[in-house]
């Protein structure tokens, strides 16, 4: 009778790397938003799909030692789950998720298309034509994805902010072509904040004007600036308080006078006896001592610069003294 023995029956390596990229491959096919990005979840799908090979992978990349940091943790977990996913995509090239969201990084920061090839090899990037591909898909993508956000949040009847910046000439460097080395392109930033916490305002009684707008469902009315007619009657009503008298306008606590605080705050008041400012600004009391050039950029070069102008004007250490 043969006897198997307890470790023998555990996966190897290699056996959970393959069932893990499976695995993987149909998590990213079915679960799009969720890309196991992030420790916590890269563990937890390890621990229901192929058991002990987060922890395998941790272990391999951190030393048994008891002073090592919470940070340094963390990091190492980082690791662990940057290095399955290139583990998986050099096992088949179709489980790239992480690959492409990477290249696609690296292409928007100017990366050269030579620099990108070295990608599938080294497992930092997809191949530079998937990549381009990738680029095209997630536009498309995150077109819809925003619009299905606004309807949701507009059924949904959620707090929405929408700041909308002007459009803006980017310069952006390049290869001379046509012995062009740049080029100007127009760009509109919009942003839209989302609040499904706080309900949405309603809509009050408007006193904006109405203006059609075409867009490309057809004709829309809009709220624009507020009309003249109900600016002539915001005014006239305001006019109203105006036409008393200014002490009548104030608070009842302001209308009458405390003769205590009234000497308090006249005691506030002082005097002073100085020139004309109107004189100063002529310049006509102002005479010119000394002109030099010194550099201010240390302690020691204002030093020289005071020590120069009291040996000029010895009046000056005399002036300090009395003030």
């Amino acid at each position: 009778m043969t006897r198997i023995r307890p470790t023998e029956l555990l996966p190897t390596f290699p056996e959970l790397m393959a069932k893990f990229q499976v695995e993987l491959y149909r998590h990213q096919q079915i679960n799009t938003k969720n890309k196991l990005y992030d420790p916590k979840h890269m563990e937890d799908f390890c621990e229901s799909k192929c058991p002990g090979l987060f922890k395998m992978m941790v272990c391999a990349l951190s030393r048994d030692d008891s002073r090592l940091s919470f940070a340094r943790s963390g990091v190492i977990r980082q690791r662990a789950t940057a290095a399955l996913h290139v583990l998986a995509y050099m096992r088949s090239q179709k489980t790239n998720q992480l690959q492409k969201d990477c290249g696609l990084n690296l292409m928007q920061h100017g990366i050269s298309y030579d620099s990108l090839m070295a990608g599938p090899i080294m497992g930092f990037s997809a191949a530079p034509n998937t990549i381009t591909l990738h680029r095209a898909k997630t536009a498309t993508e995150n077109a819809s994805s925003v619009s299905s956000l606004l309807t949701k949040a507009k059924m949904a009847r959620h707090f929405v902010i929408h700041l909308l910046d002007d459009f803006t000439n980017i310069q952006t460097i390049r290869q001379a072509t046509d012995l062009k080395t740049f080029k100007v392109t127009k760009m509109a930033t919009s942003l839209v904040d989302i609040h499904p916490t706080i309900l949405a305002i309603k809509k009050p009684q408007s006193v904006h004007r109405v203006v059609m707008v075409n867009t490309r469902d057809g004709p829309k009315e809009c709220y624009g600036g507020i009309g003249l007619d109900d600016i002539e009657t915001i005014m006239q009503a305001g006019m109203v308080e105006y036409t008393k008298p200014f002490i009548n306008s104030l608070p009842e606590h302001m209308q009458k006078m405390d003769n205590l605080m009234l000497n308090s705050s006249s005691a506030q008041f002082r005097v002073y006896q100085q020139a004309d400012q109107r004189e100063l600004a002529t310049l006509h009391t102002t005479h010119l001592v000394d002109e030099f050039e010194q550099p201010l950029h240390s302690m020691e070069d204002y030093l020289n610069a005071y020590t120069h102008v009291f040996q000029k004007s010895p009046l000056f250490p005399l002036i300090l003294k009395i003030s």
